[in-house]
């Protein structure tokens, strides 16, 4: 069992080795979606999405800056001259670097209005991103790296999309575009178009989590 999970995790560190962004971004192109899940033909409407982690909410950088401290340099490599590096993007360790937390915010957004929040477990090496005192990067609904598959689906639902490639990988992928947006409200809230979240699993253990607002 332990030989496969860390088997799982050296496949991710590879992707993002190469590719320089988050692996689940980079399985869009490789993983097929299973036909048999009734969720994927997208009958259904995804009413539960989780918005915020560790008291950092979506496009509201008054919270981000609340949580992560103006002083902190977000990055090890300021590229901007808005805390963030060349990408857009603020990194963040958890206690003892056994987890890593991406922040994102879209051009010409404000510095710490994050639109997409990337978690998964660190890789052996050491970027220099500061730590936060946070145990486990954990969201507004409970979810957090390691949790089962079916401890993910009783917190946000069914209504998702099963994707699966030849590396074991099963990623569940949900997401909310206008106009079906009736009961959240939220993309008319965030004048977004798109509000998505991505669950990579190996082994039945969230291995990586990503959800956030397209750009527009």
């Amino acid at each position: 069992m332990s030989l496969l999970m860390a088997c799982c995790q050296q496949q991710s560190q590879e992707v993002d080795a190469r590719s320089g962004r988050s692996s689940i971004t980079q399985e869009h192109a490789t993983s097929k979606p299973e036909a048999a899940n009734s969720a994927s033909k997208r009958t259904c409407n995804f009413a539960n999405p989780d918005t915020s982690l560790i008291g950092i909410r979506l496009r509201d950088a008054a919270s981000a800056a609340r949580v992560l401290g103006t002083s902190i340099a977000p990055s090890a490599n300021v590229g901007l001259g808005l805390g963030s590096d060349s990408n857009g993007e603020y990194h963040y360790y958890s206690k003892l670097d056994a987890e890593t937390l991406t922040l994102t915010q879209h051009p010409g957004d404000a510095r710490y209005q994050i639109s997409i929040v990337n978690v998964k477990y660190s890789d052996k090496a050491w970027y220099g991103y500061p730590q936060l005192a946070v145990n486990s990067f954990t969201t507004e609904k409970g979810i957090r790296l390691g949790m089962s598959e079916a401890e993910l689906v009783k917190r946000l639902g069914n209504c998702f999309t099963r994707f699966s490639n030849a590396s074991g990988y099963t990623r569940l992928h949900y997401k909310i575009e206008a106009p079906s947006d009736s009961k959240t409200k939220l993309l008319s809230r965030a004048n977004m178009p798109v509000y998505y979240a991505t669950y990579k699993l190996c082994n039945d253990k969230l291995m990586e989590m990503e959800f956030g607002f397209e750009y527009p």
